[in-house]
């Protein structure tokens, strides 16, 4: 809302206390915080007529807008990127962030997409988000050395269609 202030009438129209509260307490948090705070809370207990946060956005342009201007995928990096994600992921949805992936790769940005094939979900506990980033950590380090040394990015965009 900082960023559209023009929104905050509306939103606040929406919600109800226990939303306002956490929306209050979340704007002061890092995403360790806020999965503590509100992991397992369902956003439909924040608003007035139950509905969802993804549903209450949806249905408003004016919310829609402020969302989908702050969209990744509207962006084009100007180096290479890499993008890995679980495939159970229960925080960032898979198929959001491979659809990231694409939406780069259509816009010419050199990708190095990484899909780390997870058997089972995590049931909401965050450990198929947080799993990647750590088992990763040495080949995603290894990736962003070469970058940073000046090595040229290899790019899989090509191989999308075959990847999870």
């Amino acid at each position: 809302m900082a960023y559209y202030p023009e929104a905050h009438p509306l939103l606040d129209s929406k919600v109800n206390q226990k939303g306002r509260d956490a929306l209050e307490k979340a704007k002061t948090q890092c995403i360790g915080s806020t999965l503590t705070s509100f992991g397992f809370t369902k956003t439909s207990k924040w608003t007035k007529d139950g509905k969802s946060a993804y549903e209450t956005v949806k249905s408003e342009p004016l919310l829609l807008k402020a969302v989908n201007d702050q969209r990744i995928g509207n962006l084009k990096p100007s180096i290479p990127v890499q993008v890995l994600t679980g495939t159970q992921d229960d925080l960032v949805d898979h198929g959001q962030v491979k659809q990231l992936a694409k939406d780069w790769c259509g816009k010419g940005v050199k990708v190095d997409y990484v899909p780390v094939i997870q058997p089972i979900g995590s049931f909401g506990t965050g450990l198929n988000h947080l799993g990647p980033a750590v088992t990763n950590l040495p080949s995603s380090h290894n990736w962003l050395m070469d970058r940073m040394a000046g090595k040229s990015a290899t790019s899989n965009c090509g191989l999308l269609w075959l990847m999870p």
